[in-house]
Formats: C-alpha cells, sequence, structure tokens
C-alpha cells in the first residue's frame, strides 16, 4: 500500500530556527492519545508516543517489540483518541535512539502533509499543531481569500489558519514558484463576519509543499503600526471566535 524503502541520505541537522518551527506537544494522561505503528512485513504494533507536532512524532519502543527499522524506512502512524476516527499519516524515520535499557525512540517526519491537514478536525489541530499563539482554520464552508503582493506583482490563495502572529497560506504551484525568492509579502485578507480588510506585510517563515499547492507560513511584522499591528484587535476576535466553535464542536462529541 505504502512501503519502498527509501536509499539512505546524509542526514542534515536542523537549524535552531528548523528546531523552533513546530512546537511538539508532549502526549498527557489529561488528553491521553494512542498510536498504532505500521511497517512492511511486520503486524500493526501498538506504540506510546511520547510528542507530536504537524511535522512529525516521536514513539517509543520496548526492544522486545522493536521492528528494526532504519533512517529514511518508510512506516504509516495511526493516532487516534477514544471513539474518534484515527488519523493515517505516513511518515519517514528520521532519527533513532536508545532510550534506557529496554527501549528505543524512533524520530518520525511526516511525508504526506496535504492528507494529513485534510483529517484534522478541531480536536486533532490541537495536538498536532502546538504553537506559542493559539492558531485557528476558518470553518470548511467558509474559505478566506487573500492576496499577496511583491515588487508589482500579485498571487491569489486562500488562508489555511492564522493567529496573532502570523498566518499559512495556500498558493498553487506556479503561484509559489514566483515567490521562491521572495522573503516577505503585502497580504490583503477580509476575515469572515468582518467588514475590515486586514492588510500588512509579513515576513516568509516556511514553505511545505502538498499535493498540488505549497502551504507558505508567514510571520506578521508588526513592529509596523500601519500595518497588521492595527488589525490586532480583528484578529484576535475571530481567534477567539473560531476556538469557542471548535470547543463546543469538541464537546459535542465528548
Amino acid at each position: 500500500m505504502f512501503f519502498k524503502k527509501k536509499p539512505p541520505t546524509p542526514a542534515t541537522p536542523a537549524t535552531r530556527a528548523e528546531q523552533r518551527a513546530q512546537y511538539r506537544k508532549r502526549n498527557t494522561k489529561s488528553t491521553p492519545l494512542e498510536a498504532t505503528l505500521r511497517a512492511p512485513k511486520w503486524d500493526p504494533l501498538r506504540v506510546e508516543l511520547v510528542d507530536l507536532s504537524v511535522r512529525g512524532a516521536c514513539i517509543r519502543v520496548a526492544f522486545a517489540q522493536d521492528r528494526n527499522l532504519k533512517v529514511d524506512d518508510l512506516v504509516e502512524l495511526s493516532i487516534g483518541s477514544m471513539m474518534r476516527n484515527e488519523v493515517q499519516t505516513a511518515a519517514r524515520v528520521a532519527n533513532i535512539t536508545r532510550d534506557g535499557e529496554s527501549h528505543i525512540r524512533y524520530g518520525l517526519q511526516f511525508v504526506n502533509v496535504n492528507n494529513l491537514y485534510a483529517q484534522l478536525d478541531g480536536f486533532y489541530a490541537r495536538h498536532f499543531n502546538r504553537r506559542r499563539n493559539a492558531r485557528v482554520v476558518p470553518s470548511l464552508d467558509r474559505k478566506v481569500q487573500v492576496k499577496a503582493r511583491w515588487a508589482g506583482e500579485e498571487v491569489s490563495g486562500h488562508v489555511f489558519d492564522i493567529s496573532a502572529s502570523g498566518i499559512g497560506i495556500v498558493l498553487t504551484k506556479d503561484s509559489s514558484a514566483r515567490i521562491a525568492d521572495v522573503p516577505a509579502l503585502e497580504l490583503t485578507l477580509r476575515l469572515p463576519g468582518s467588514a475590515i480588510e486586514c492588510a500588512g506585510r509579513a515576513t516568509i517563515r516556511h514553505r511545505t509543499p502538498l499535493n498540488q499547492h505549497t502551504l507558505i507560513g508567514l510571520e506578521f511584522e508588526l513592529g509596523d503600526e500601519a500595518g497588521f499591528a492595527r488589525h490586532a484587535a480583528e484578529i484576535a476576535s475571530f481567534v477567539d471566535k473560531r476556538t469557542q466553535e471548535m470547543n463546543q464542536w469538541e464537546k459535542s462529541w465528548g
């Protein structure tokens, strides 16, 4: 279904900026998540989920149940909670470390971000996407259009998620190729239910390839009072409202 072993490639140490790009959420007893590992030629194995982010996960396996995985092997990880549908995603083994005298840890990097995002409801999004500022996604029936400008050029896309400090926008492959060397963009968007058009400059922090699109992560330049700083209350209000909606939705499934 999904297993082809990739040839080994030299590991590149992550920079401090890359390490901080996603804040991992440790699995806790108050919000337990269960994880199952599927590897080629092995039966599915329930594993301990140590931590999690939208980029990857760390799992813990007893030596007696170790699947003898190697760096760059492809596996599938299923993550679930109570009666919710499991999130299933392909992953690459990024690193392997010994954990004491009886366990081994595998660091996994998710390889199909588009498929993963499509499975995340409000409950799972909070576990996979922990940040210093609450970040929410617009409701599926209220797609938020965004225009991105630079040096007299312009492309259009839609908002994937937004917080008080930044935004993720989805562009086509062609549009993202046009901004390959652009460090910052002037954004314009109107949040659902708002009569105010938000506009300002944002710095590109990461580019994540999806199937037919690219997710561009940007940080608002809040030092400019004429930019997104003047829309802080508007954005905070939207984030709070969507957080309440997602919490209410979660309770309805509790």
